[in-house]
């Protein structure tokens, strides 16, 4: 990768019809002063193989439900490697063939609520394969969907992964998801007005600067640059069972370090107005800021001469948060599985993987795709680093939509940290 210097007889029939219409509508690192990456290098493509009038009795077609941004496309430049990867293995794997249906990643009609929707409406209709954020994987697990991948995919790939990663896409010992890329989140600053990035609270309040990030919640949900400083200070978010069990003191003092550092001038006045790390970046390369928490994907897709470090938390505590993708395996025929495991072999091949990950920005989630993917030395390791320090966001939307609330009470002088706190604790309990 280059480097950047970021869904009776009248009854089947009417759940028939809802369901074919809604288908059809849809550690701390010595930070560098300055990322200089070169252009992607071009991928090389494996010949068109020629179309053939005749289909191998033993062909098998998998359907695969993804995002656009996966989908073999001559229009951009991610897309183009995936045709090139995806002609790759129609040439090794004759039989086998990849209908890629497009859905959106989040949302109502996104892919979550499809496959929500189809296991309970007509569960003969879900696809084979699916890519999908990890998060929402919890809210798969019960629904006798999901099959795993272990004696499908050769150890030797699954060992490859980063530990943190694949325990992410793991449940009670089973691999559910294998991943395939991750993005994370991390400070820029401008290196002409900032000397030395601040690595803790306190050195965060002695900088004249303001340091900006998002806090106006995504869809009514807290930021990922709130649950860093909660889980960095050592809080938890869900209990072995999977419910909500906050840490109240922990909590607070978070709270706390929001509101002294808005009421200070330390952090930016502008960041209720910020709702994801996209209004982050942007506010920072217009110049409205000297440094910002933004996304791994902003600097390996657009930044340039743009310094990096950590994200500063209150010991210094090398802390991120990791928005990992990847493949979860529907299907429970054998041989379809056996089909699709081939498929996703093939994509996470360290060349496959690390060639992607260029075109798209995100990074890869093993090791030797992360050695092929970004050339510059101190990112590569940085990022690695950072990824072995990732946490991940939990399956509970009423946590998150709490604790957004919480962040504006405080923010908006509604509410004191500990009462905040309090009406969180009292609204997940």
């Amino acid at each position: 990768m280059s480097k950047v210097s970021g869904c009776g007889v009248c009854l089947s029939l009417v759940a028939s019809f809802i369901l074919v219409a809604l288908l059809g509508c849809a550690a701390a690192e010595t930070p560098t002063p300055q990322a200089t990456f070169p252009p992607s290098p071009a991928v090389a493509k494996s010949p068109t193989p020629s179309p053939s009038p005749y289909t191998p009795p033993s062909a098998i077609t998998l359907t695969l439900w993804t995002t656009e941004a996966f989908i073999p496309s001559p229009d951009t430049p991610a897309g183009e490697v995936m045709e090139g990867i995806y002609r790759g293995f129609r040439e090794a794997h004759p039989d086998v063939a990849i209908q890629f249906v497009p859905k959106r990643p989040y949302g109502k009609g996104g892919l979550l609520d499809f496959l929500l929707t189809a296991s309970a409406v007509a569960p003969q209709t879900l696809p084979d394969l699916v890519t999908i954020d990890l998060s929402q994987v919890g809210f798969l697990l019960g629904k006798e969907m999901l099959q795993p991948w272990d004696g499908l995919i050769p150890e030797e790939v699954a060992d490859d992964l980063f530990p943190r990663i694949r325990q992410a896409g793991s449940k009670e010992g089973q691999l559910l998801a294998l991943p395939l890329h991750i993005d994370i989140e991390h400070l820029v600053y401008n290196p002409f007005l900032i000397d030395s990035p601040p690595r803790t609270w306190d050195e965060l309040r002695s900088q004249e600067t303001p340091y900006v990030f998002p806090a106006g919640g995504e869809e009514g949900v807290v930021n990922d640059s709130f649950l860093i400083q909660y889980l960095a200070l050592g809080g938890s978010l869900i209990d072995e069972e999977g419910n909500p069990d906050l840490e109240g003191a922990v909590l607070t003092q978070v709270l706390e370090f929001y509101r002294d550092g808005y009421e200070a001038g330390y952090i930016s006045p502008s960041v209720l107005a910020l709702e994801s790390l996209d209004d982050s970046w942007a506010l920072f390369k217009e110049g409205g800021v000297a440094m910002a928490n933004v996304s791994s994907q902003h600097l390996l897709m657009e930044g340039a001469e743009v310094a990096y470090a950590p994200l500063p938390t209150k010991n210094g505590a090398q802390a991120t948060m990791a928005r990992c993708w990847g493949f979860v395996l529907l299907t429970p025929d054998p041989r379809r599985q056996a089909a699709a495991a081939e498929f996703v072999q093939w994509f996470l091949s360290p060349e496959n993987l690390a060639a992607w990950a260029q075109a798209s920005g995100h990074l890869p989630p093993s090791r030797s795709a992360l050695r092929l993917s970004i050339e510059d030395t101190a990112y590569r390791l940085f990022v690695r680093r950072q990824i072995e320090a990732a946490y991940f966001r939990p399956s509970k939307e009423e946590i998150g939509a709490a604790l957004q609330q919480a962040v504006v009470d405080v923010l908006s002088g509604n509410a004191t940290p500990q009462k905040a706190t309090d009406q969180v604790m009292q609204a997940l309990h």
